[in-house]
Order: structure tokens, then sequence, then C-alpha cells
């Protein structure tokens, strides 16, 4: 710099000029490639990490479910996975380029003159501490932000799937109170890591321009003595961006690290949560697949002071269609959801076929066993898939042939566009009859071994039960049935009735003979007739 000064040299000054370009070009190649290659990574991350996350949720038990809200599991998976993507890798990049130049650049300004380098890199170093302030205290802000996000989520979520409720009672006003102020909530917090950041990333500006006038000054006083020259502290100049540059990037990374790192804890805290329900180290092959199940023993409860089944046992024959009826709150429903190992039993045991139902793997226990539940559980998707979803590789024509056998072909081919027809989120296109059939004709296409039903036509209309009665006592037919009901044309049909009181088998057999021997549940059939006559 100070050769350039002394005199025209147009040849060292068009070389010096050159080289700047030509280091330019190459800064700014290299910053492309560089932007390429890190923006690839981070969405390979984001499409790894989401798919790990979705993947262990779909590994968690419904007890691990039913204790957290899917508005806020829904957040994690995309807007906090997008929020670690968004930095983690930039920010992390730019960290390690940064930390090498400040070091390089610091050794330099030292060796061209101690006195101004020390002086100058002081504010930069306090510039550190305030760094490492702001790093611990915006980090706890952020968890709240981050928390209160899917809060927000989770309400959302819960109310558009309860919209109908919500208009029924006209309560849209009061909903959107509560939500106003569930985002108020979130406001106020994000403002105050606003605050934060207001004063922080200002203060280490102000570090910044205290290190250029102690440059400045002590720079010119060593020129005025003599010491130093007028090139030296140009030099010094652009030497000093190099070190501000590493501050104001390690500045923009603590907040958005600590951002990310909100995120991350709630992304991480899903994906180290142990798996309750697992395959055993040593699964068992279901070969023979006859339908025996057995109950023996076995206590449960979803709380452990507050049991549901007390030491209930029963055997069912392969093939056997048996009746499962009592009180509310009697562990009906409770029971059939130990048979697929949705829930472990707290003591005793299930066994099915002769072995504990934890020695045989998952995929291959629940792939004998189908659920028609009281509520059909249908995706925003066509009848056909919905359908096919027991079985994908099933044909469009074994599709069809589990509708008809479901009674459902009627009304499918009525549609216009047949199994093409898209039945929105959870069926809401369809009545309840309508539903509760495609549910059945996927149960018919799993053709499994043991089925379970739980008060299938409890909540379909008077017109629609008896095709689906008609249906059920089709599907019931060689395989072995467990059915939750109270319903006093299935009650007969069966061979059999457990009657539970209290989580325990309070009186078996068929429904003339407990008519007979059992008050409980001659009472509990009286109740249940009445209700009939008045619902039709």
């Amino acid at each position: 710099m100070d050769h350039l000064l002394a005199g025209p040299d147009p040849g060292a000054l068009l070389g010096a000029i050159g080289i700047m370009l030509g280091a330019q070009l190459l800064a700014s190649a290299a910053g492309a490639l560089q932007g390429y290659f890190l923006g690839k990574a981070g969405q390979c991350l984001v499409r790894d990490l989401r798919s790990a996350l979705f993947e262990r949720l779909g590994q968690q038990s419904l007890a691990w479910h039913h204790s957290r809200r899917a508005g806020d599991l829904t957040t994690r998976v995309i807007s906090d996975v997008d929020a670690m993507e968004s930095s983690v890798l930039r920010d992390l990049s730019d960290l390690l380029e940064e930390a090498l130049t400040f070091v390089i650049v610091a050794g330099i300004v030292i060796a061209l003159q101690p006195v101004v380098g020390l002086a100058t890199l002081l504010p930069l170093l306090l510039s550190f501490l305030v760094i490492h302030v702001f790093r611990v205290r915006v980090a706890r802000l952020y968890d709240a932000v981050r928390a209160r996000l899917g809060d927000l989520g989770a309400f959302v979520q819960e109310r558009l799937g309860a919209v109908q409720l919500t208009q029924s009672f006209a309560r849209e006003e009061a909903e959107s109170l509560r939500f106003a102020s569930l985002s108020q909530d979130y406001c106020e917090r994000s403002l105050r890591v606003l605050g934060l950041r207001s004063l922080f990333f200002p203060g280490v500006g102000f570090l910044g321009f205290l290190s250029n006038a102690f440059m400045l000054g002590l720079g010119t006083w060593f020129i005025w003595k003599g010491e130093f020259t007028i090139g030296g502290l140009i030099a010094y100049r652009g030497y000093w961006w190099r070190l501000q540059s590493p501050i104001h990037t390690l500045a923009r990374a603590a907040d958005t690290i600590m951002r990310a790192r909100a995120s991350a804890v709630r992304v991480f805290g899903v994906l180290r949560d142990p798996i309750r329900i697992a395959d055993p180290a040593h699964p068992a092959e279901w070969k023979e697949r006859a339908g025996a199940v057995e109950f023996r023993e076995v206590e449960f409860g979803y709380e452990p002071d507050q049991p549901v089944l007390r030491g209930l046992s029963f055997q069912i024959a392969p093939g056997e269609f048996v009746a499962i009826a009592g009180t509310s709150g009697a562990g009906k429903s409770t029971l059939l959801g130990l048979i697929p190992r949705f829930h472990d039993v707290g003591a005793g045991s299930v066994r099915v076929d002769g072995r504990d139902v934890r020695e045989y793997g998952l995929h291959a226990l629940r792939g004998g066993v189908a659920m028609v539940l009281q509520e059909a559980a249908l995706f925003n998707e066509s009848i056909l898939d919905n359908i096919r979803y027991a079985r994908p590789d099933a044909s469009p024509e074994a599709v069809e042939q589990a509708a008809r056998r479901a009674n459902a072909h009627g009304f499918i081919s009525l549609l216009p566009r047949g199994y093409d027809t898209v039945i929105g989120e959870r069926g809401v296109k369809l009545s309840g009859g309508q539903r509760q059939r495609i549910s059945v004709a996927r149960a018919f296409l799993a053709n499994p071994t043991i089925l379970l039903l739980d008060e299938p036509t409890s909540s379909v209309e008077p017109e629609s039960e008896d095709l689906i009665h008609a249906a059920l006592l089709e599907l019931t037919r060689e395989r072995t049935t467990l059915l939750v009901t109270h319903r006093i044309t299935l009650l007969q049909r069966a061979r059999r009735i457990l009657f539970l009181e209290a989580g325990r088998v309070a009186a078996e057999g068929s429904h003339e003979d407990l008519l007979e021997r059992s008050p409980a549940y001659s009472a509990a059939y009286a109740r249940w007739r009445f209700e009939e006559t008045v619902r039709r």
C-alpha cells in the first residue's frame, strides 16, 4: 500500500486491481457453490429429520399419543424442523469460516502494530462476553415462544376438527376470543425476544465502532510519532472490516442457533422418548393362525392407581363369536385394545394361539387382526384407497368384492366418480352409515384371523343399521370375533356373551341364559331395549 502511494506506477496499480478482481471472482464462484450445496444439505436434513420424526410418531403407543396434542406434534414435524434447517447448516458454516478469518486477521494486525492491534481487538473481545450473556437469556425466551406456537397449533387443529360443534352452539365468537388470547400470549413472548434482540445487536455494533475508534485514534497517534505509516493505517482499516464481520456473524448465529435450539429440544424430545410397546428381541412367528384368544388374570389401568381390568380371565375358541357387554367404564373397549397390543397389561397375560402377544412381532400380530370401531377412521382420499388401506396391493376387483360383501357397493356406484370419489377429511362427505360400511369393507379385504368390533353401529342412522348388521354377521363367519355392543339383535346372535362389571367377568352365557341367571344383565338389557325403542 505504501509503495502505491509513493508515486505513479500504473503497472503495479493494474496488477493490484487484477488480483482484487480475480480474488473476488473466485470468492463469488465459491460462494455460489457453497450456497447451493449447503442449501441442498439443508433440504436433505429436513427431509430425513422429518421422516424420522414421523416414523417415530407412528411407532409410539396409543397411551403416548393420548397424553399429547396432535396439533403440537404437527407443529414439531413441520415448523420446528424448518426452524432448525434455517440456521444449523448456514450459520455453523459461516461460524467456522469467520472464526478462521478472525484468528488469521487478528494475528496480522498485531504483527503490523502490536499496541494498535491489541487496542483494536479489546472491544471486540468484550463482544464475546455480551454474546454469551445474550445466548443464555434468549434461550429461555425462545423455549417459551416455541411452546406457545405448539399451543396455537394444537388449538387450531382441535377446533377445526370440531367446527360443527362450535357452530351448533354458536360459540364462534367465544372461540375467536380464546384464539386471540393464545395469539396475544405468543405475541407478548415474541416481543420479549424482540426487545432483547433490539438491545443486543446495537450493543455489539457499538463495541465494533469503539474498536474502530481505538484503531483510528491510536493509529494516527503513532503516525505522528513516526512509528506507523498512512499505508499501514489504510491496511488496518481494511483488516478491521474482516475483524468486525466475524463478530456480527457470531451475534447473528447466537440468535438463530438459540432459536433453532428451542425447536431442536422439541424435535429431539420426541425422538428420544422411549417406545413403550415394541417388538421383542426375538419375535415368534404366528404360523398356524387359528385365532384362539385367552386372558389370564389380566390387570390393566391407564393410570397406575386407577385399575380398569381386575383379574380378567376368559377363553375364546378359534372361530367363536363372543359378544362383550357391560356398563359404561367396565373395560369392554380396553380389553379389545390389549389383543393387538395397543396397550400392554400390567399383570397377567393376553394369549393368542397359545402364546403371549408380547412374544409376537407387532407387524405379524396386527397383520392377523382387524378392527371396526365406533367411529370409522377414514382419510381424505378416494373410497378405493380407503378400502385398500387394509391391503395396498389389492386389485380394484378385490376392493369391489369387499364393498359388495359390506353392502357398500350400492351407494358407491351411485356416486359421480364411484370408487374414485374423494370423501373428505374423516369421510365428512358421507353419512355415518356409509362411512361405517366402508370400514367394514376394509375389514373384509383384510381377511383377518381375529376380528374386533367396538360398538360398530352405535353412531349410524337407523336405516343403515340393518345393512351393517347383515354385513357384520357375514364378516364374522369362520373367524374369531369379539364384539363390544349393547344392540339387542347382535347380542341375540352371539353364541356367548361376557358381561363385565368393574373390570371383571360378572356373568357369561347366551343371551337367554343371562336373562335368567343375571339380574345385572337383565336390568342392563331392559335399559338397552328402551334406548333402542326411543332411538327408532
